[in-house]
């Protein structure tokens, strides 16, 4: 039987895992920029369909007329859980730190503690953005794991102007007779008529953007100096990601950043596809309560845990935390594969 103690009180490691630096994630930080914690393992929110309708007139004397309240669909979900844990070893205490000679010595337990929360900060940050791309491009949320296997539904449907649309034949970026300009434009009023907001974001790896900028209608959009409808400039916002412009009223974006899901890389973006998408959604990232015993009835973001092992002897970092990326105004979105 393995026993057990805490070197590390709780409440320095929370202070540890605030002061960990977040990486650049920009689907999440874009597209989901509210934060909601509660003590709850349950999820209930409400899907808001939005509308643009006016107000109508009556005659003096006629009774108001009864309004129907602003539509939404209510979804209900039990939080999917993250609990991943660090062993370190006193082998791993022996061996030198990366960029060190072996004249240098090992590492102290207090750095390899820092290190491993960090590398678990850095997994859950992953998982976040490809939450928010998997939602974002499918409507779904698959939350398959150790002992679970669920898909969470954001409410979007198939089909020409639809949330999610397959083009076919010439209206395909790869045929000359398509016209990305006027399906940008199509779009774009589509998803303004269907939630009321405006998309102001397009994104897509570099290989389906090059089908785009080498397009006759776009070349042709692009020399046209009488309008301010298309301008293109180079902008690397940090590794994975660039800026290149404006096409339409839409500020173009490149996405062509890999996560690693059980050791297969990944694309964020998968090739073909173009995410259209309103930075005004009242999208967010909601934690709910942790599945851990010092965890019950308080909400919080994260837990960090350390515990040593005395047989057999090791260090176990772990952390813990219920988070999922919250499409609450699906109509504001969608996804296009413009490429068979």
């Amino acid at each position: 039987m393995a026993i057990t103690y805490n070197p590390y009180a709780v409440r320095d490691l929370m202070v540890l895992v605030e002061e960990l630096k977040s990486p650049h994630n920009f689907l999440s930080d874009t597209f989901f920029p509210g934060k909601r914690t509660s003590a709850s393992i349950y999820l209930d929110l409400d899907l808001v369909t939005g509308s643009n309708e006016i107000a109508t007139y009556v005659g003096s004397g006629v009774e108001p007329r009864i309004v129907d309240k602003r539509g939404y669909t209510m979804k209900s979900t039990e939080l999917p859980q993250t609990a991943e844990i660090i062993k370190i070893t006193s082998k791993d205490l022996q061996k030198r730190a990366p960029g060190k000679t072996i004249y240098d010595g090992g590492r102290t337990l207090d750095e390899m503690v820092g290190e491993a929360f960090t590398q678990l900060y850095q997994r859950i940050a992953n998982l976040r953005e490809y939450q928010a791309s998997e939602s974002l491009r499918t409507g779904q949320t698959t939350i398959d794991g150790k002992g679970v296997n669920a898909v969470v539904e954001w409410g979007y449907e198939t089909g020409a102007g639809k949330h999610i649309e397959v083009l076919a034949g010439d209206d395909l970026w790869s045929s000359a007779n398509s016209d990305p300009c006027a399906q940008f434009r199509e779009w774009r009023s589509e998803i303004v008529n269907r939630s009321g907001l405006a998309p102001r974001i397009a994104v897509m790896r570099y290989s389906t953007f090059n089908y785009l900028i080498d397009h006759a209608t776009v070349q042709t959009m692009l020399d046209n100096r009488r309008f301010e409808i298309g301008r293109l400039k180079y902008e690397e916002k940090y590794e994975g990601l660039v800026y290149y412009g404006n096409v339409e009223g839409i500020d173009i974006y490149v996405y062509d950043l890999q996560y690693k899901i059980d050791d297969t890389a990944t694309d964020i973006m998968p090739d073909k596809y173009v995410l259209f998408g309103s930075t005004a959604a009242k999208n967010h990232i909601h934690h709910g309560g942790i599945d851990h015993v010092e965890c019950a009835g308080k909400a919080m973001d994260y837990f960090p845990d350390t515990w040593i092992e005395k047989v057999p002897s090791c260090m176990n970092v772990g952390l813990y935390t219920s988070q999922i990326a919250a499409l609450c105004q699906p109509n504001a979105f969608k996804c296009v594969q413009v490429l068979a």
